[in-house]
């Protein structure tokens, strides 16, 4: 199995070497670098060039070609259903981007992504859509700019950011 680093190099991915791929972490880095611990069997990607320094403030860290991002263009999936009109076009753009994903992870081998696949996490993750228990996603929030979106509008709770009508950025 390729590293991640590998496979986003052989995927015409520029990575500055500052980048730091910790494959299989036990270790995520949140907000204010406070470290938690957390099993996932993913990927941790650390940007060690992030520093006050001018110099390596606004320096290119990755570039990723719009080819490699996985959507309803790019996944083989595409290829055997018609453009217009596409079948799945009446249903959200989220559930469509889910049925090219399951689509591609049942290529397996075959997958032009399947070495990213190997490098994400295998147990559920959280979506912050739907969190409900308000603690864990407070933490995972803190220190972030979805923080101080909630600050600037007022908004105590993480999920209630969620469901407001006006869009968050």
């Amino acid at each position: 199995m390729l590293t991640l680093r590998e496979w986003l190099l052989q995927n015409h991915v520029y990575l500055d070497q500052r980048l730091s791929i910790n494959s299989n972490p036990s270790l995520h880095l949140v907000a204010n670098s406070s470290i938690h611990s957390k099993e996932t069997g993913g990927s941790t990607i650390l940007d060690l060039a992030c520093t006050a320094s001018t110099d390596t403030l606004f320096s290119l860290v990755a570039s990723i070609p719009k080819s490699l991002v996985l959507s309803h263009r790019t996944s083989a999936l595409s290829r055997l259903i018609p453009d217009s009109p596409s079948p799945l076009k009446h249903l959200a753009s989220t559930i469509q981007l889910s049925i090219h994903v399951l689509y591609e992870l049942q290529l397996g081998d075959r997958s032009r992504w399947r070495g990213y696949f190997d490098h994400c996490p295998k147990e559920t993750v959280d979506i912050g859509l739907l969190w409900e228990e308000e603690g864990n996603a407070r933490n995972w929030v803190r220190g972030t700019q979805l923080e101080r979106e909630m600050l600037r509008r007022g908004v105590t709770r993480v999920s209630d950011i969620f469901h407001c009508s006006r869009p968050v950025f």
